[in-house]
């Protein structure tokens, strides 16, 4: 109890999350993808990072490698942040769209007060621009990605996000005419196998 939590609080303050923030420098865990330059950049969770590939590539926003033409941060340690490594990122761009799964927008926010505390003037997008909770699949992204460019990338093509929308659009309403009526009810149940089976039958006995 207080006070005595106090002195945990002091060391992890001043002794921990410095030598955390160190070890992810120093063992580049956190990846910096920067194969064109651009004055704007996408900072994303490191489990986000393949469908923000596919989604970039749905949009049209990849080179003939299939590298991102947007510079990426990809944060596979996404506690604690980094600020030094969030400013480096931003310094010289116009704006950065951050893709963080859950809510609230807990990197959104640490990045806003990050770039206000270093004086930087890089505007930050996130779930504003994607969707305010739910997964990050591809879909999402696009969309996302769409309304991003039209803020800060007008002269991007858009024409390829917009005609795999249309055939998305076409194929969810070819599935609901498909499943008009509802699907039969299935109760639910344990795949055999499943290690909780023998659990759940010992509490019925």
């Amino acid at each position: 109890h207080p006070p005595y939590t106090f002195h945990h609080e002091r060391r992890k303050v001043e002794e921990r999350l410095p030598a955390a923030r160190r070890y992810i420098v120093e063992h580049g865990i956190n990846e910096t993808f920067s194969p064109h330059a651009a004055d704007v950049g996408v900072i994303v969770q490191g489990g986000v990072y393949n469908a923000l590939m596919r989604a970039l590539a749905l949009a049209g926003f990849t080179d003939g490698n299939g590298a991102s033409r947007l510079p990426l941060l990809v944060l596979n340690a996404t506690y604690p942040l980094v600020p030094e490594q969030l400013v480096a990122f931003c310094a010289g761009k116009r704006a950065v769209l951050v893709l963080e799964e859950g809510h609230p927008e807990f990197i959104e926010f640490e990045l806003a007060a990050v770039l206000g505390r270093a004086g930087g003037a890089c505007a930050v997008r996130g779930k504003a621009t994607l969707r305010q909770a739910g997964e990050y699949g591809a879909d999402v992204i696009v969309g996302g990605l769409v309304r991003f460019a039209a803020e800060f990338l007008p002269a991007w093509s858009t024409a390829a996000a917009d005609a795999w929308q249309d055939e998305v659009d076409a194929t969810r309403a070819r599935a609901r005419e498909l499943l008009a009526a509802p699907v039969p009810a299935r109760p639910p149940g344990f795949c055999s196998g499943c290690p909780e089976r023998p659990v759940f039958s010992a509490l019925k006995l």
